[in-house]
């Protein structure tokens, strides 16, 4: 196999997620990069990922511009009332593009992206096999429905998520690839900027190609054709909350909702192993109770529900750090 490259961003909010994402790439590729782009990391935690091999830490604060976005990118419409996304971080997502360009002129070739809210779970050898250049997750049921959905509805720029993206190609033509998205992006005025103008990169040029798994096609961009595989987003970045998964199928874990559901100091109260662990008793515990809940009164299935709360890991080590809390205040 040829050199293998992977990049993740974050700040020090997703440490624990990243952390473990090293784990996960030097476990699987211990012969591959990775390289993590600070947005925000603490001295504690780049001195911990600075202690790890093939990993490199490249420093993006002083490119951040979290009060007013990134000065590269037009943004002429606040959307946040309406879908609940702040302009600020909308402006910081879109930075995306343009820290995996700085990485293709770091490489010769193979770039492998992943948000730092998405981990690695088992090996991904088989993307390196067919002959493409680019690799998208797609939901490409999503997309089939909203392509019936009349114009003004936002559910379609769901189906591509580019929160994984396998790049299998030279570096010259991925930066080429990843310009003509940044090119893109800047011409877009709606919500998800960097995610919709990907899949509309995409579906100017050839439109169909999306609406098939593993479908592979071509496209054209400044005068080089790009063959892009659709890789399923229920294999390869799984989202799919409420959900059981198939842990020995599934690639990557994109934990979209993690902040959402559980505390706020990420930093100290997640631990990724229990964290997965429970997820994956919360799917089996989903599913059984939605086949009895008919046979159940509300009261019940609430009672349920509360009881089964209590014994999940992330409640019981939450109440842990409030009596560990309470003792240390009572000390001191």
């Amino acid at each position: 196999m040829n050199e293998i490259n992977f990049i993740t961003i974050g700040d020090k909010d997703f440490f624990p997620l990243i952390h473990f994402s090293i784990k996960q790439v030097l476990k699987f590729y211990p012969t591959s990069k990775l390289f993590i782009y600070d947005w925000g990391f603490t001295p504690s935690q780049k001195k911990k990922i600075n202690t790890y091999p093939n990993t490199i830490l490249i420093d993006w604060t002083d490119k951040l511009d979290r009060e007013h976005g990134y000065k590269t990118i037009r943004y002429t419409h606040d959307m946040e009332n309406r879908v609940g996304l702040p302009r600020k971080r909308e402006y910081i997502l879109n930075q995306k593009p343009i820290c995996i360009l700085d990485c293709a002129k770091r490489i010769k070739e193979n770039l492998i992206f992943f948000d730092g809210d998405a981990i690695l779970i088992n090996p991904i050898d088989e993307i390196f096999e067919d002959n493409y250049d680019i690799g998208l997750t797609v939901n490409v049921n999503f997309l089939i429905l909203y392509k019936y959905i009349p114009k003004g509805t936002f559910g379609w720029m769901k189906g591509v998520n580019s929160a994984i993206i396998f790049f299998k190609l030279n570096s010259k033509p991925m930066q080429i690839f990843i310009q003509e998205w940044i090119k893109e992006m800047n011409q877009q005025n709606v919500i998800l900027m960097e995610q919709t103008s990907l899949f509309n990169l995409i579906r100017k040029r050839n439109k169909e190609l999306l609406y098939k798994e593993y479908n592979i096609g071509i496209i054209k961009l400044a005068n080089l054709k790009y063959r892009i595989k659709i890789f399923p987003s229920s294999i390869y970045n799984y989202t799919f909350f409420g959900r059981r998964y198939n842990d020995k199928k599934v690639k990557f874990l994109h934990f979209i909702s993690m902040k959402r559901h559980y505390p706020k100091n990420l930093r100290t109260s997640l631990i990724i192993r229990a964290y997965i662990r429970e997820i994956k008793i919360r799917y089996a515990f989903s599913h059984i109770l939605k086949l009895v809940s008919p046979l159940l009164s509300p009261k019940i299935n609430k009672n349920i529900r509360r009881s089964f709360n209590k014994f999940l890991i992330y409640r019981k080590k939450k109440k842990k750090e409030k009596k560990d809390l309470l003792l240390l205040k009572e000390k001191q």
